[in-house]
């Protein structure tokens, strides 16, 4: 997937004014209609503030949804539109020193977390990304065109 670029490295999700850190996002989706693009982006943000006691009860940001249209794929960023507020968003490498520290004192936080701890978040996000796939598919399930990986099959409505 074209995400495979930015994902690993220091992110950042700008969307309604606001600068968010990020450790990766995917496309979780895709629908088209009519020539139109639909796609469910799934976004995990990182913690800015982790504190030392915070390795004692594991803490996580929760993941972020953009059901998106009109998404343009470069070299260091994804940007599109967001469908229900058609709001542009932007999700960018970033080399700012404090990003770069900041994702990589969580990138380090959560490879030292303790497995007891950290495997039922991995259920939770997992979890947030199949509701999130579920209300996508809920809310723009109109005589789409299904696609999966290169192999369009057409979905009949009820």
């Amino acid at each position: 997937m074209r995400l495979q670029k930015l994902n690993g490295n220091p992110l950042v999700l700008e969307f309604n004014k606001n600068r968010i850190i990020i450790q990766n996002a995917e496309i979780s989706d895709i629908f088209i209609n009519g020539g139109e693009e639909k796609n469910c982006v799934f976004i995990q943000p990182v913690l800015d503030d982790l504190k030392k006691e915070d390795n004692e009860d594991f803490r996580f940001a929760s993941p972020l949804t953009i059901y998106a249209k009109n998404l343009v794929f470069s070299e260091s960023t994804l940007s599109g539109f967001d469908c229900l507020s058609s709001c542009e968003f932007r999700i960018a490498l970033t080399d700012h020193p404090k990003n770069v520290k900041v994702f990589n004192e969580y990138k380090s936080y959560v490879e030292n977390a303790n497995n007891e701890r950290f495997n039922p978040i991995i259920s939770f996000i997992n979890s947030e990304r199949a509701s999130a796939i579920a209300n996508f598919r809920y809310n723009y399930y109109h005589q789409f065109i299904f696609v999966e990986e290169n192999n369009p099959t057409e979905i009949q409505n009820h």
